[in-house]
């Protein structure tokens, strides 16, 4: 049972106008074709302990910036509620993950999440910081379809990454945040040209992996088949 986190947001549809939780079909199709059964959950006010602790593998999602107070002061950022929720609920669910030895793997957003709440820190702007890979093709103002950047990905021998994916492939990215300072006990996994760390994980866990880019919007499920497979472990 692999429990995956889901969005929170104020939706329209039909005739409706609610908040809502959801997530993308294609994450749980990721999982499900790499052999495990989706679980979702939803943010709530406290971390369902006697559930999460029942599942076999965590997956925390992509979506909006995290609004903790260090990363929140990026000019022409809006705080919004239901991201804060979401970021108490999603910093809650990693501890608990990274405590209890539950295999996670952070997608995006979630990999800056499981940083986080390890004690990492973040960079607010990418472009700020690095220089001559494009991680984003987002423009709020454009009425284009939404894509995501491709750029190529290098694995540091001998971890995980490279163990699942190999020393070289093109990952799908999306995001102008990113991880600055590894949390104490974490180690870089990958890192894409400008020096940008895309991937991370903690050798002292079973399975804690973080990556920068969106696995689910690509046609290799390795990440998801690796997450299953320590799931099946720990079971």
């Amino acid at each position: 049972m692999i429990g995956i986190s889901t969005w929170l947001e104020r939706v329209r549809w039909d005739i409706f106008d609610q908040q809502v939780a959801f997530v993308e079909a294609g994450l749980v199709a990721g999982i499900v074709e790499a052999g495990g059964d989706a679980v979702l959950l939803p943010s709530q006010p406290r971390v369902p302990t006697r559930l999460i602790t029942s599942l076999d593998a965590v997956v925390l999602v992509g979506g909006p910036d995290i609004q903790l107070p260090r990363y929140a002061a990026v000019a022409g950022q809006v705080e919004r509620a239901e991201v804060g929720k979401r970021d108490a609920f999603e910093l809650a669910l990693a501890g608990l993950a990274l405590e209890r030895g539950i295999p996670v793997l952070g997608i995006c957003r979630g990999c800056q999440v499981l940083n986080a709440t390890a004690g990492g820190s973040l960079v607010p702007e990418v472009d700020d910081r690095f220089d001559g890979v494009v991680h984003s093709l987002y423009d709020a103002d454009s009425e284009r379809p939404f894509e995501f950047a491709e750029h190529e990905v290098k694995a540091v021998p001998g971890t995980p990454v490279e163990a699942v994916l190999g020393s070289r492939f093109s990952v799908l990215s999306s995001h102008h945040q990113a991880v600055d300072r590894l949390a104490p006990g974490l180690l870089p996994a990958a890192h894409s040209e400008d020096g940008l760390i895309e991937a991370f994980y903690s050798p002292a866990h079973p399975f804690a992996l973080g990556v920068q880019w969106h696995p689910e919007a690509g046609p290799s499920l390795e990440l998801f088949r690796a997450l299953v497979e320590a799931a099946r472990a720990r079971g």
